[in-house]
C-alpha cells in the first residue's frame, strides 16, 4: 500500500504455536485442525518510517475466500473483541498477534480468516487507532473524529489466510466420499470439489505425521529435549 511516497507492506500469517516463531508455509496449506484446537494469527506491517502504529479493526471468518460470504463468524468488530475465545498477545506497535479456538467453526468444513488492518500516526490522538473499540450502540460511531493527517483511508488493507480445514473425526471420510462422487457426476459446485481435495490432502499429511511419530517411538528415538520441567 502506498501513501504518497511512503510504502506500507501488510502481511498476515498463521502460526503453529503461541511462540509465533514458526509460521505455516504456502506448501503447508490447507491447514487442518480439530474443533478443539487453537489457531494462532499474526498481523504485521513493514515500513521504514518511524512513528506509526497498526490497528486490527475487524477480523472474521467465512466458509470461502469471499469476505462477503455467509455465514460470517466475527472475531473482532469495530476494534471490539467479540469472540469469547480470543486471546491477544503483547507485541510491537506494528504487530498484532492473537489466538482463537476453532470450536465456533465446528459446523463448517473449511474457513478463511479475514482481517482489516489500519495504520495511523502514533501521535494522532484523533486517529481510528486511538479510538480503539467502538460499541455498536455508542454515540461515538456517529461522531467519529477526523484524523489529523487524513491518510488512514489509504493506509489500510483487508488480508486473509486459508483455507483452514475443520476436521470431524467421525464423518470426514463420508464428506470426502460424497463430495468426490458429486464432483465425478458433475453435480457439485467447484467449491465443494475443492473442499474434497483439500480434505484428502490434509488427511494424508496428518496420517503421515502420525505414522512417523509412531515409528520414532517404536524405534526408541524419543527426543525429550522439548519437554519443559514443571
Amino acid at each position: 500500500v502506498e501513501d504518497g511516497e511512503h510504502k506500507f507492506n501488510f502481511n498476515m500469517q498463521v502460526f503453529k504455536s503461541e511462540t509465533f516463531d514458526n509460521p505455516f508455509r504456502t506448501s503447508d496449506y490447507p491447514i487442518s485442525v480439530f474443533p478443539s484446537e487453537l489457531l494462532y494469527f499474526g498481523l504485521f506491517v513493514d515500513t521504514s518510517l518511524p512513528g506509526y502504529v497498526m490497528f486490527a479493526e475487524t477480523c472474521f471468518a467465512t466458509p470461502s475466500p469471499d469476505p462477503q460470504a455467509t455465514p460470517r463468524y466475527p472475531i473482532i468488530d469495530n476494534g471490539c473483541n467479540v469472540d469469547e475465545s480470543l486471546t491477544v498477545y503483547d507485541t510491537s506497535p506494528l504487530e498484532f498477534q492473537f489466538s482463537i479456538s476453532s470450536t465456533q467453526f465446528q459446523t463448517e468444513n473449511m474457513v478463511y480468516v479475514h482481517c482489516r488492518m489500519i495504520v495511523c500516526m502514533e501521535d494522532d490522538s484523533q486517529s481510528r487507532c486511538a479510538q480503539g473499540c467502538i460499541e455498536p450502540d455508542s454515540l461515538n460511531r456517529n461522531r467519529r473524529r477526523r484524523s489529523q493527517d487524513g491518510g488512514e483511508a489509504r493506509r489500510q488493507a483487508l488480508m486473509k489466510q486459508g483455507p483452514i480445514l475443520i476436521l470431524h473425526e467421525k464423518d470426514d471420510d463420508q464428506i470426502v466420499l460424497w463430495s468426490a462422487i458429486a464432483c465425478v457426476l458433475g453435480i457439485a459446485y467447484p467449491a465443494i470439489c475443492t473442499a474434497a481435495i483439500c480434505f484428502w490432502c490434509a488427511r494424508r499429511r496428518r496420517a503421515k505425521r502420525t505414522k512417523n511419530k509412531e515409528e520414532n517411538i517404536c524405534d526408541g528415538n524419543i527426543n525429550m529435549g522439548f519437554v519443559k520441567s514443571s
